[in-house]
Protein backbone atom coordinates (compact mmCIF):
# COMPACT_ATOMS: atom_id res chain seq x y z
CA UNK A 1 0.00 0.00 0.00
CA UNK A 2 1.41 3.43 -0.73
CA UNK A 3 2.08 5.63 2.25
CA UNK A 4 -0.02 8.77 3.04
CA UNK A 5 1.41 11.65 4.57
CA UNK A 6 -0.71 14.68 5.88
CA UNK A 7 1.15 17.84 5.91
CA UNK A 8 1.84 18.06 9.49
CA UNK A 9 2.91 14.74 9.91
CA UNK A 10 4.96 14.21 6.63
CA UNK A 11 8.54 14.53 8.27
CA UNK A 12 7.66 12.41 11.28
CA UNK A 13 6.09 9.90 8.80
CA UNK A 14 9.20 10.26 6.64
CA UNK A 15 11.46 8.93 9.22
CA UNK A 16 9.87 5.95 9.98
CA UNK A 17 9.34 4.72 6.78
CA UNK A 18 12.80 5.61 6.44
CA UNK A 19 13.67 3.31 9.23
CA UNK A 20 11.39 0.41 8.17
CA UNK A 21 12.69 -0.16 5.00
CA UNK A 22 16.57 0.16 5.87
CA UNK A 23 15.86 -2.73 8.59
CA UNK A 24 13.97 -4.57 6.14
CA UNK A 25 17.09 -4.03 3.67
CA UNK A 26 15.54 -5.67 0.64
CA UNK A 27 17.16 -4.86 -2.47
CA UNK A 28 13.27 -5.83 -4.23
CA UNK A 29 11.41 -2.89 -2.20
CA UNK A 30 9.60 -0.59 -4.65
CA UNK A 31 10.48 2.34 -2.25
CA UNK A 32 13.83 4.63 -3.11
CA UNK A 33 14.75 5.78 0.28
CA UNK A 34 16.53 8.93 0.58
CA UNK A 35 18.43 10.01 4.03
CA UNK A 36 16.55 13.51 3.00
CA UNK A 37 13.93 14.18 0.36
CA UNK A 38 15.35 16.01 -2.54
CA UNK A 39 14.75 19.48 -3.30
CA UNK A 40 12.67 18.93 -6.61
CA UNK A 41 10.27 16.53 -5.09
CA UNK A 42 7.32 16.91 -4.55
CA UNK A 43 6.32 16.83 -0.88
CA UNK A 44 3.34 19.15 0.55
CA UNK A 45 -0.32 19.31 -0.51
CA UNK A 46 -1.96 22.19 0.34
CA UNK A 47 -5.86 23.43 0.13
CA UNK A 48 -6.26 27.17 -0.51
CA UNK A 49 -9.08 27.20 1.81
CA UNK A 50 -8.92 25.62 4.80
CA UNK A 51 -12.39 25.97 6.16
CA UNK A 52 -15.36 26.61 3.92
CA UNK A 53 -19.36 27.65 5.28
CA UNK A 54 -21.82 27.50 2.69
CA UNK A 55 -25.52 27.29 2.56
CA UNK A 56 -27.62 24.65 1.50
CA UNK A 57 -27.85 24.23 -2.23
CA UNK A 58 -24.93 26.32 -2.32
CA UNK A 59 -21.30 25.05 -4.65
CA UNK A 60 -17.79 26.29 -4.30
CA UNK A 61 -14.81 25.01 -6.19
CA UNK A 62 -11.65 23.83 -4.15
CA UNK A 63 -8.40 24.73 -5.29
CA UNK A 64 -5.01 23.19 -3.70
CA UNK A 65 -1.24 23.66 -4.66
CA UNK A 66 1.41 21.46 -4.54
CA UNK A 67 5.14 22.72 -2.67
CA UNK A 68 8.19 20.79 -2.87
CA UNK A 69 10.46 19.68 -0.05
CA UNK A 70 12.03 22.75 -0.21
CA UNK A 71 9.25 24.43 0.76
CA UNK A 72 8.67 26.62 -2.71
CA UNK A 73 5.83 26.25 -4.79
CA UNK A 74 5.87 23.50 -7.41
CA UNK A 75 6.01 25.52 -10.73
CA UNK A 76 2.73 22.95 -11.38
CA UNK A 77 0.71 20.91 -9.37
CA UNK A 78 -0.67 17.61 -10.34
CA UNK A 79 -4.41 16.91 -10.73
CA UNK A 80 -5.77 17.14 -7.58
CA UNK A 81 -8.58 14.69 -6.40
CA UNK A 82 -11.00 15.37 -3.56
CA UNK A 83 -13.33 12.90 -1.71
CA UNK A 84 -16.56 13.85 0.87
CA UNK A 85 -16.31 11.98 4.34
CA UNK A 86 -20.28 12.49 4.16
CA UNK A 87 -21.51 13.21 0.72
CA UNK A 88 -25.20 13.18 1.96
CA UNK A 89 -24.24 16.38 3.65
CA UNK A 90 -21.35 17.32 1.33
CA UNK A 91 -20.81 16.32 -2.01
CA UNK A 92 -17.91 16.64 -4.16
CA UNK A 93 -16.76 15.91 -7.31
CA UNK A 94 -13.76 14.05 -8.30
CA UNK A 95 -12.23 18.01 -9.39
CA UNK A 96 -13.23 19.50 -6.07
CA UNK A 97 -16.79 21.00 -6.69
CA UNK A 98 -18.74 21.37 -3.64
CA UNK A 99 -22.57 21.19 -3.33
CA UNK A 100 -23.99 21.53 0.02
CA UNK A 101 -26.64 19.36 0.43
CA UNK A 102 -27.89 19.98 3.82
CA UNK A 103 -26.94 21.21 6.94
CA UNK A 104 -24.35 19.70 9.27
CA UNK A 105 -24.51 20.28 13.28
CA UNK A 106 -20.44 20.12 12.51
CA UNK A 107 -17.97 21.09 9.37
CA UNK A 108 -17.25 17.67 7.21
CA UNK A 109 -13.79 16.45 6.20
CA UNK A 110 -12.79 16.94 2.32
CA UNK A 111 -10.01 15.07 1.69
CA UNK A 112 -7.30 16.28 -1.32
CA UNK A 113 -5.01 13.86 -2.52
CA UNK A 114 -1.99 13.75 -5.04
CA UNK A 115 -0.38 10.30 -5.78
CA UNK A 116 2.90 11.09 -7.14
CA UNK A 117 4.96 7.89 -7.93
CA UNK A 118 6.46 7.73 -4.78
CA UNK A 119 3.84 8.78 -1.57
CA UNK A 120 0.59 10.73 -1.59
CA UNK A 121 0.25 14.23 -0.40
CA UNK A 122 -2.96 14.90 1.15
CA UNK A 123 -5.27 17.91 2.98
CA UNK A 124 -7.87 18.44 4.48
CA UNK A 125 -10.81 21.36 3.83
CA UNK A 126 -13.61 21.15 6.56
CA UNK A 127 -16.85 22.48 5.15
CA UNK A 128 -20.02 23.19 7.12
CA UNK A 129 -23.61 23.66 5.57
CA UNK A 130 -25.74 26.04 7.40
CA UNK A 131 -29.74 26.67 6.42
CA UNK A 132 -29.80 30.16 6.08
CA UNK A 133 -26.95 32.64 4.80
CA UNK A 134 -24.89 34.68 8.22
CA UNK A 135 -22.72 36.30 5.79
CA UNK A 136 -19.97 37.95 8.00
CA UNK A 137 -19.65 42.00 9.00
CA UNK A 138 -16.54 42.29 11.29
CA UNK A 139 -13.63 39.92 11.31
CA UNK A 140 -10.81 40.95 13.60
CA UNK A 141 -8.59 40.09 16.43
CA UNK A 142 -8.04 42.66 18.44
CA UNK A 143 -8.11 43.54 22.29
CA UNK A 144 -9.31 47.44 22.20
CA UNK A 145 -5.73 48.63 21.83
CA UNK A 146 -5.33 50.35 18.13
CA UNK A 147 -1.52 49.41 18.78
CA UNK A 148 -2.22 45.69 19.19
CA UNK A 149 -2.61 42.87 21.40
CA UNK A 150 -0.98 42.95 24.62
CA UNK A 151 -0.19 39.62 26.95
CA UNK A 152 1.71 39.65 29.58
CA UNK A 153 4.64 36.36 30.09
CA UNK A 154 2.83 33.27 31.27
CA UNK A 155 -0.84 34.29 30.17
CA UNK A 156 -3.03 31.21 29.00
CA UNK A 157 -6.31 33.11 28.02
CA UNK A 158 -8.79 33.01 24.63
CA UNK A 159 -7.60 34.43 21.59
CA UNK A 160 -9.09 37.95 21.77
CA UNK A 161 -11.38 37.71 18.12
CA UNK A 162 -14.37 39.49 17.01
CA UNK A 163 -16.89 38.12 14.13
CA UNK A 164 -20.27 38.95 14.06
CA UNK A 165 -22.72 39.13 10.85
CA UNK A 166 -25.15 41.98 9.34
CA UNK A 167 -27.35 41.62 12.86
CA UNK A 168 -24.08 41.69 15.27
CA UNK A 169 -24.41 38.18 15.95
CA UNK A 170 -21.86 36.54 17.45
CA UNK A 171 -20.27 33.85 14.69
CA UNK A 172 -16.97 32.94 16.56
CA UNK A 173 -18.90 29.68 17.52
CA UNK A 174 -19.91 28.91 14.71
CA UNK A 175 -17.00 28.90 12.24
CA UNK A 176 -13.45 27.15 11.79
CA UNK A 177 -10.85 29.65 12.34
CA UNK A 178 -7.64 29.15 11.47
CA UNK A 179 -4.54 30.87 14.23
CA UNK A 180 -1.25 31.05 13.63
CA UNK A 181 1.53 33.00 14.92
CA UNK A 182 4.88 33.91 13.40
CA UNK A 183 7.04 32.91 16.80
CA UNK A 184 5.22 29.50 18.01
CA UNK A 185 8.30 29.28 20.97
CA UNK A 186 7.03 32.74 22.02
CA UNK A 187 3.62 32.48 21.59
CA UNK A 188 1.48 29.33 21.41
CA UNK A 189 -1.94 28.01 20.17
CA UNK A 190 -3.77 26.06 21.81
CA UNK A 191 -7.32 25.71 19.77
CA UNK A 192 -9.01 28.98 20.36
CA UNK A 193 -6.31 29.67 23.45
CA UNK A 194 -3.02 31.39 23.35
CA UNK A 195 -0.24 31.08 25.73
CA UNK A 196 2.24 33.76 26.27
CA UNK A 197 5.65 31.99 27.03
CA UNK A 198 8.22 34.64 26.48
CA UNK A 199 8.77 38.49 26.09
CA UNK A 200 9.17 40.19 23.07
CA UNK A 201 6.99 41.02 19.28
CA UNK A 202 5.40 38.59 16.83
CA UNK A 203 2.03 39.00 14.82
CA UNK A 204 -0.80 36.35 14.99
CA UNK A 205 -3.15 35.54 11.75
CA UNK A 206 -6.57 34.62 11.61
CA UNK A 207 -8.31 33.48 8.66
CA UNK A 208 -11.86 31.78 7.90
CA UNK A 209 -13.88 31.19 5.05
CA UNK A 210 -17.27 32.05 4.95
CA UNK A 211 -19.60 31.29 1.58
CA UNK A 212 -16.74 31.09 -0.85
CA UNK A 213 -15.19 34.02 0.71
CA UNK A 214 -12.42 34.33 3.02
CA UNK A 215 -11.31 36.59 5.61
CA UNK A 216 -7.76 37.08 6.97
CA UNK A 217 -6.74 39.66 10.02
CA UNK A 218 -3.24 40.14 11.42
CA UNK A 219 -2.11 42.18 14.48
CA UNK A 220 0.64 43.08 15.94
CA UNK A 221 1.46 41.17 19.76
CA UNK A 222 3.38 42.50 22.77
CA UNK A 223 4.62 39.97 25.47
CA UNK A 224 5.36 41.82 28.21
CA UNK A 225 7.34 41.03 31.16
CA UNK A 226 4.89 39.36 34.03
CA UNK A 227 3.83 41.74 36.64
CA UNK A 228 2.71 39.34 39.09
CA UNK A 229 4.76 36.13 39.50
CA UNK A 230 4.88 33.10 42.17
CA UNK A 231 8.19 32.34 43.51
CA UNK A 232 8.12 28.65 45.56
CA UNK A 233 10.46 27.42 47.84
CA UNK A 234 10.39 23.62 47.87
CA UNK A 235 12.15 21.81 50.86
CA UNK A 236 15.93 20.90 49.53
CA UNK A 237 16.04 18.01 51.80
CA UNK A 238 18.63 19.99 54.00
CA UNK A 239 16.13 22.86 55.62
CA UNK A 240 16.60 24.79 52.68
CA UNK A 241 15.04 25.84 49.40
CA UNK A 242 14.67 24.42 45.85
CA UNK A 243 13.16 27.00 43.83
CA UNK A 244 10.85 26.77 41.05
CA UNK A 245 11.93 29.47 38.82
CA UNK A 246 15.62 29.86 40.15
CA UNK A 247 15.56 33.16 37.66
CA UNK A 248 12.38 34.65 37.21
CA UNK A 249 12.17 38.63 35.41
CA UNK A 250 9.49 40.87 36.20
CA UNK A 251 8.35 44.38 34.81
CA UNK A 252 9.39 47.35 36.97
CA UNK A 253 6.34 47.70 39.21
CA UNK A 254 5.71 43.74 39.40
CA UNK A 255 5.44 41.92 42.62
CA UNK A 256 6.56 38.69 43.14
CA UNK A 257 4.78 36.41 45.83
CA UNK A 258 7.79 34.12 47.75
CA UNK A 259 5.64 30.74 48.84
CA UNK A 260 7.28 28.28 51.46
CA UNK A 261 6.46 24.97 51.25
CA UNK A 262 8.61 23.62 53.41
CA UNK A 263 7.47 21.96 56.72
CA UNK A 264 9.38 24.43 58.54
CA UNK A 265 9.61 28.98 58.66
CA UNK A 266 12.16 30.12 55.34
CA UNK A 267 13.76 33.08 55.47
CA UNK A 268 14.90 34.95 52.73
CA UNK A 269 18.31 37.36 52.79
CA UNK A 270 18.39 39.86 49.99
CA UNK A 271 21.77 40.96 48.91
CA UNK A 272 20.27 44.44 48.53
CA UNK A 273 18.81 45.34 52.01
CA UNK A 274 16.62 47.98 50.42
CA UNK A 275 14.30 45.46 48.99
CA UNK A 276 12.88 44.65 52.37
CA UNK A 277 13.14 46.47 56.07
CA UNK A 278 15.73 45.24 57.14
CA UNK A 279 17.27 43.09 53.89
CA UNK A 280 15.46 39.98 55.08
CA UNK A 281 11.68 38.30 56.03
CA UNK A 282 11.14 35.04 57.45
CA UNK A 283 7.82 33.10 55.97
CA UNK A 284 6.40 30.62 57.72
CA UNK A 285 5.53 27.24 56.28
CA UNK A 286 2.39 27.08 53.96
CA UNK A 287 2.07 30.94 53.60
CA UNK A 288 2.96 33.41 51.31
CA UNK A 289 4.78 36.67 51.15
CA UNK A 290 4.49 39.87 48.56
CA UNK A 291 7.91 41.44 47.73
CA UNK A 292 7.23 44.89 45.05
CA UNK A 293 10.03 45.53 43.34
CA UNK A 294 9.68 49.58 42.10
CA UNK A 295 12.99 50.17 40.68
CA UNK A 296 14.49 48.07 37.37
CA UNK A 297 17.95 46.05 38.47
CA UNK A 298 19.14 42.49 39.56
CA UNK A 299 17.76 41.15 42.72
CA UNK A 300 19.34 37.97 44.51
CA UNK A 301 18.50 36.22 47.42
CA UNK A 302 19.27 33.36 49.70
CA UNK A 303 17.98 30.94 52.12
CA UNK A 304 20.76 30.90 55.02
CA UNK A 305 20.00 27.18 54.90
CA UNK A 306 20.72 26.63 51.17
CA UNK A 307 18.75 28.02 48.55
CA UNK A 308 19.37 31.29 45.97
CA UNK A 309 17.41 32.97 43.67
CA UNK A 310 18.08 35.65 41.70
CA UNK A 311 15.19 38.02 40.41
CA UNK A 312 15.56 40.54 37.27
CA UNK A 313 13.20 43.44 37.23
CA UNK A 314 13.00 45.13 33.26
CA UNK A 315 11.24 48.08 32.02
CA UNK A 316 8.62 46.75 30.17
CA UNK A 317 7.71 46.37 26.54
Amino acid sequence: MMPIFSRARAATACTALTLVLAACGGTDSPFTVYPKPPDGMLWTLRADQQAVTLAVGETQQLTAKAFLSSGASASETPAVSYVSTNPLKVDVTATGLVTANGETSSPVPIVATIQTPRLALVDTIWVGVTTTRMPIKTFTLHNGDPAGIRFAQGDYVPIPITVVDSSDNDLSYDLSIKYTTLSPSMLAIYGTYVNAVSSGKTKMVASTTSYGKTFIDTVDVTIGYPTTAYEYCYNNGAGGCRWGVPLMAVAVGGTVYFYNFTPTPMTLVFDDPSVVPGGSVTINNGTSKPVAFPTAGTYTFKNPNGGNGTIVVLPNL
